[in-house]
Formats: C-alpha cells, sequence, structure tokens
C-alpha cells in the first residue's frame, strides 16, 4: 500500500476510549455498570453467609426494559442495553445485593430518591480496592498502579510535550482534564461489566456488556467487544488491522494469546509508559525459536540488530498530524490525517517500526490558546517505537531488502522530522545494497 495520505479517525496506542458511558452524565434509572465484586462480610461476618440488602426496588426497574424506557431522562439512551440479566441478580456477584456496591436507597419510592449517593462505578476512584478488593485484593493491588487504571503514558506524554508551555503543569493538567484523556482508564468495570462505544463516536450503543453479568477473558470473541474498542488504530483498521491481515489472528489467536494477565491488570510495579519501559513482556522468541527460523533472512545479523517487524510488518497507519481534541468534536474543525506506510528507525539499540503522534500549535485552540509556538513543543520526539499488529510473511523480494538496504525506502529521512533535536536518535543511514535474489 502507498503512503498516500486518507481521511480516517484516529489512531495507534495512545488510543483512546472516552470512559464508561452507562448512567453517568444521564441520571437516568438504570443500574450503573459496575458491581464488581464479590464481597466477604463485614468484619466479624461470616462471608460464606452475607447478609443481603432489600434491593427489591432496585431489580424492579433494572430489569424491565419498560420501565427503563419510561423514566430514562434522553431519548438517545438506548434501554435495551441496560437490562440487567435475571442470572446476575441471583449471581454470586450480587450476593449482598446491588447497594452494597453501588449504593443508593433501596427503600426509596422515586427515582431521584433512590439514586441519591449512588456511585455508578464504584470502582473508578481506588481502583477497586473496596469492592472488588473484597475476594480479588490480589488483582485490584496490582491493577491500581497499571498504566490501563493510571494512563500514565497517555499522562506522561501529553505533560511532557507542554512542559516548556507552563512549566508549572497547570495548564497541561486543565487541559487534560477537560479533553477527558484522565477518563481513558480502565477500571474493573469498564472490562468485565461495560459496554464500550467508539470514543470517535457521539453516538451509538452503550450499557452492558451482557446484562451486568462479569465477562470472563475466555476466548477471542470477549477481546474483540473491549479491548478493540481502545486499541483500535492498529487491530481494527478495516485496510491495515490485526484483524484483517495478521498471521496469528488467521490462525485463531487474540490478545490474551500473547499478552498476560499481569500484563493487564498490573504487575505491582509503576511505569511511565508502555513503549519499552517492561510493561509489555510480549516477544517473539516465547514461540518462534530463533535457531529453527530459516535462511539469511533470519540471521544473528538480522536479529541482533532490528525487530521482527521491520520486516514482517505490513504498511501500518500512523498520523500526517494533530489531530486535536477539538477536530473530533467540532466537524467544522480542520479534519485530521491518516498515513499508511513503514517507517523504520532507531530505538532501544535495534531498528524498529516507529509510529508518529506530531504535535500542533493549535492543538488548545479549544482551550483558549488560539497558538502555541512551536518552539514551546520542542519538548520530545513525536516518533517512538510501535507494535504494528500486522505482521505478515512477506515476500522475501527485493522490496523488502530495500526497506533498510540501499535505498533506505522505509527508513526515517531528515525531512520526516518535527523535532530533530529529539529525533536524530532514530536515523540510521542505508545499509549496503543488497540482491534478493543472492539472499535465498
Amino acid at each position: 500500500m502507498s503512503n498516500s495520505i486518507k481521511q480516517s479517525w484516529c489512531v495507534i496506542g495512545m488510543r483512546k476510549r472516552l470512559f464508561p458511558l452507562l448512567v453517568a452524565a444521564c441520571a437516568v434509572a438504570v443500574l450503573p455498570y459496575a458491581g464488581h465484586a464479590v464481597h466477604a462480610g463485614t468484619s466479624g461476618q461470616d462471608a460464606s453467609q452475607p447478609e443481603k440488602a432489600n434491593t427489591e426496588s432496585c431489580v424492579k426497574c433494572h430489569t424491565s426494559e419498560a420501565d427503563l424506557e419510561v423514566s430514562k431522562a434522553s431519548s438517545s439512551i438506548e434501554s435495551k442495553f441496560l437490562v440487567v440479566d435475571s442470572k446476575f441478580v441471583h449471581s454470586g456477584h450480587n450476593a449482598r445485593g446491588c447497594t452494597s456496591c453501588h449504593g443508593g436507597n433501596p427503600d426509596a419510592s422515586s427515582k431521584d430518591e433512590a439514586h441519591r449517593a449512588m456511585a455508578s462505578d464504584p470502582v473508578a476512584a481506588d481502583g477497586g480496592t473496596k469492592t472488588c478488593g473484597q475476594c480479588h485484593s490480589d488483582i485490584t493491588e496490582r491493577h491500581k498502579g497499571s498504566l490501563h487504571y493510571q494512563t500514565s503514558g497517555l499522562k506522561n506524554a501529553f505533560f511532557g510535550r507542554l512542559s516548556a508551555v507552563d512549566p508549572t503543569g497547570h495548564l497541561a493538567q486543565t487541559s487534560w482534564r477537560s479533553k477527558a484523556c484522565v477518563d481513558c482508564h480502565a477500571t474493573c468495570g469498564t472490562c468485565h461489566v461495560d459496554k464500550p462505544r467508539d470514543p470517535w463516536a457521539q453516538t451509538g450503543p452503550k450499557g452492558l456488556l451482557n446484562g451486568h453479568n462479569f465477562l470472563r477473558y475466555e476466548d477471542r470473541a470477549a477481546t474483540e467487544k473491549t479491548c478493540y474498542v481502545c486499541h483500535a488504530g492498529s487491530i481494527s483498521d478495516p485496510a491495515a488491522g490485526f484483524q484483517k491481515h495478521d498471521v496469528h489472528y488467521k490462525k485463531g489467536m487474540g490478545c490474551l494469546s500473547c499478552h498476560t494477565e499481569p500484563e493487564i491488570h498490573g504487575d505491582g510495579k509503576k511505569y511511565e509508559t508502555m513503549i519499552h519501559s517492561g510493561a509489555v513482556k510480549v516477544e517473539c522468541a516465547q514461540c518462534h525459536d530463533e535457531a529453527s527460523l530459516p535462511g539469511i533472512w533470519h540471521s544473528k545479523g538480522h536479529l541482533e540488530k532490528a525487530t521482527c517487524q521491520s520486516c514482517h510488518a505490513m504498511p501500518y497507519r500512523s498520523c500526517a498530524n494533530c489531530h486535536g481534541w477539538q477536530r473530533v468534536i467540532d466537524k467544522t474543525s480542520a479534519p485530521f490525517q491518516i498515513t499508511y506506510g513503514v517507517k523504520i528507525g532507531l530505538a532501544n539499540g535495534k531498528l524498529t517500526t516507529l509510529v508518529h503522534a506530531p504535535a500542533d500549535s493549535h492543538m488548545l485552540a479549544d482551550q483558549g490558546i488560539p497558538e502555541i509556538p512551536a518552539d514551546k513543543l520542542n519538548t520530545q520526539s513525536s516518533w517512538y517505537a510501535g507494535y504494528t499488529h500486522n505482521v505478515v510473511r512477506p515476500e522475501p523480494n527485493q522490496e523488502l531488502c530495500d526497506r533498510c538496504h540501499g535505498a533506505g525506502t522505509a527508513l526515517l529521512k531528515e525531512s520526516d522530522l518535527q523535532y530533530p533535536d529529539h529525533e536524530r536518535k532514530h536515523l540510521q543511514t542505508p545499509l549496503p545494497a543488497v540482491k534478493a535474489s543472492e539472499s535465498k
């Protein structure tokens, strides 16, 4: 595929999703999305004999689509996605009743009174420590420091970019919150209960994944309902994504075939970013024994100096300009653009695929700052190493060799740099020309 620029929706692993979209901001009579754990009893109680609150009024309304339809606050709310399944009502996760997680007043006679002091997401504030942690403390203790919960990768990139604009960090903090970046974080309910919606869409399905029953990630279908929404850029792109081209997907593999539970829930350590920090531990060599890989293509020199995706990635998507949050919400704003191609450069001592995340002087126009001086954004690289999730078995031809050798067609060039002071470290001089016909 060529490097033609295409109008499209946003991109890559900095992929944001809006926070779980269920009852928050709607104040409708729907069951919030996150009753997240079977609770042990309070101190001195037998956890096997929990005391269940009277939540008949909660159940009566929230298991009836007709009742929800009558009491919803907006016509845009789709009640069918908010109905609680009777199986959940009688499940272990609801052993102590709705209010044990969500609060509220089950004895009230009106919706407003019933929902007073109710927490739509009872795990948002502490990562699930007080609710899910009653039974799953081993997970919640790790999760509250994880990248999924903290979104520190996104935050550090955003704050770093604006560090010269306002050294106090106040502007970054304000912009971060108003742009909803802070709400990209994933709580227990975000993945196990909530039905996500494409963050770039303002309308569409939202609510519960499966009637408030907790989704267990036992097959690929489960990850397709959740992971793909946030990580859509390199996963579900119709032209160059994991679902369309990747050899692993075609073999029936999914996210959890490679990514481990500690990567997703957290391993107890805090990471600044998911990129080359140890947060992501997947290595191709875990399944592909280097000694058994055939031909000069997999020579020791290649394997030591280049990542697998340098050869095995097909053209993937990357940003051509900074979209800015306002360009998604305000359709009259200048469109953002996507490019397709392969860019290879140096990162952590190896040649690898690079993804572009450019900045823009107008990126905070929606914050009342019409233009940021370009030199104030020159704080860090706009190119970073990224795994493309579209692994193919490439044709061993001259075009493949020329990515890095001879013409170096895929190598990052000086003309590609937005902030040269921070990006020249990625440049690699083309390697000596080789003939593919002699490299079988």
